[in-house]
């Protein structure tokens, strides 16, 4: 994507809005009768490089 694109994007969105960025996979902590659907739909919540809320969906 072109700078000039990214910047026309990044000034449509409203503070307080949340974008998908990317998914990540990674290590994951599994608990005894926890769902596969509910180890799968965690949202982590980045602000300023800080990791502000993990919610599972």
């Amino acid at each position: 994507m072109r700078p000039n694109k990214s910047i026309k994007r990044v000034s449509q969105f409203k503070i307080g809005e949340e974008i998908v960025l990317a998914s990540v996979e990674g290590p994951y902590e599994l608990q005894i009768g926890q769902t596969l659907q509910e180890a799968t739909a965690a949202e982590i919540v980045i602000k300023d490089g800080v990791v502000v809320e993990i919610r599972n969906c």
